[in-house]
């Protein structure tokens, strides 16, 4: 952050909300290596766990 005297909170969401055009979609697939996307396709069955976290969010 640029003042150490608070925390700034972020809230990620899929490129996709963002934008309908396919080659930005495309090019921001491409940007995430195959080892992220196995080790993401690994995660997915704890998605109920994060539905059920208090901010759903949950450290990986």
């Amino acid at each position: 952050t640029r003042n150490r005297n608070h925390w700034e909170e972020i809230s990620p969401m899929p490129v996709a909300w963002g934008t309908k055009d396919r080659a930005v979609i495309a090019s921001a697939e491409k940007a995430v290596s195959d080892r992220q996307w196995k080790k993401l396709e690994g995660l997915v069955g704890r998605v109920e766990e994060v539905s059920a976290s208090k901010r759903r969010m949950i450290e990986l």
